[in-house]
């Protein structure tokens, strides 16, 4: 298996909640972003910072074992950025798909850190479930939350991520349901 990964979002996160009040100016995340590339670059075939023009990042100050992409932010009112979100993951899952020989993905956020531990626990999933082509991994499901489905983390082969990403596109802002990662949970499920 070859990985790409995609780290997915801008440089200064606010989040929601109480955590917004953390700061005004939000998380800066290009030290995270830099320490996923240094940590997981020897693990993967190529990197991308997806993410949307006037976010922050500038090619000269993520890194040169990146590749970034910006793409025009969406004007009309997205609920919780879920479409921004997936766009970027789409760029970035297309990007990958004609620039390498990637077979699998991993898409993350700019504001997290990866354990390079995870590189290892995913060939061993998908080599043991033999079920590569079928599964996306997801950061997190919760019990009680039917179809709760993390964005923490996505990963999967490329036609998967790619299509899940498509198919929660289709949708062009129409909600299914009002928790986002129900939400475009079931996008994915119906499409």
């Amino acid at each position: 298996m070859k990985y790409g990964l995609i780290i997915q979002g801008p440089r200064y996160s606010v989040g929601i909640g109480p955590n917004k009040a953390q700061s005004k100016d939000g998380f800066d995340t290009l030290d995270t972003v830099k320490e996923n590339i240094r940590r997981l670059k020897s693990k993967v075939e190529l990197v991308v910072l997806s993410t949307w023009h006037n976010s922050g990042f500038e090619a000269s100050n993520v890194s040169s074992q990146a590749t970034l992409l910006e793409s025009y932010p969406l004007l009309d009112f997205d609920y919780l950025n879920q479409k921004k979100q997936f766009l970027m993951m789409f760029v970035g899952a297309s990007y990958i798909s004609r620039n390498s020989n990637c077979t699998h993905i991993i898409k993350i956020r700019t504001d997290q850190l990866i354990p390079v531990e995870l590189i290892d626990w995913l060939d061993g999933f998908f080599v043991a479930e033999s079920l590569d082509e079928k599964k996306i991994i997801c950061s997190e499901m919760l019990r009680d939350q039917p179809f709760y489905v993390g964005d923490f983390l996505f990963a999967g082969s490329i036609g998967k991520i790619t299509s899940f990403a498509a198919d929660v596109l289709q949708y062009n802002g129409q909600r299914l349901a009002l928790s986002n990662p129900v939400d475009y949970a079931l996008k994915y499920l119906v499409r």
